[in-house]
């Protein structure tokens, strides 16, 4: 929090980090420390764990797909009918059935 707050850059966090680690009793012993090590480590976890499950995802994706596209072969036929029905000419042109319906027009109310 404190580096936030004195506006420190991420160059400088690096470079303190670095000599943080050189000059720790313990921690200079160790290769894989700080937060490029860090990164490192959990992008090479990501791309495993995209490995190792993009395999299945594909399959269920595909068996999906398959599933819709044998669903959707029947609708051929019904979407020709439904062609058919739009292309005849509607005798009642009034879509209301009830003849004594009439749309009042009201007056605006603006919205505040």
């Amino acid at each position: 929090m404190k580096d936030i707050n004195e506006h420190k850059t991420i160059a400088k966090h690096l470079e303190h980090e670095q000599v943080f680690f050189e000059s720790h009793p313990v921690y200079c012993e160790l290769n894989n420390v700080g937060t490029s090590a860090l990164a490192k480590k959990l992008n090479r976890v990501l791309v495993d764990h995209i490995a190792t499950t993009l395999p299945d995802l594909r399959a269920r994706i595909a068996n999906q797909l398959k599933t819709v596209q044998e669903e959707t072969k029947g609708f051929s036929d019904f979407d020709v009918m439904e062609d058919r029905e739009a292309a005849k000419p509607n005798p009642n042109p009034n879509p209301n059935p009830n003849p004594n319906w009439r749309i009042e027009k009201r007056p605006r109310v603006p919205f505040y």
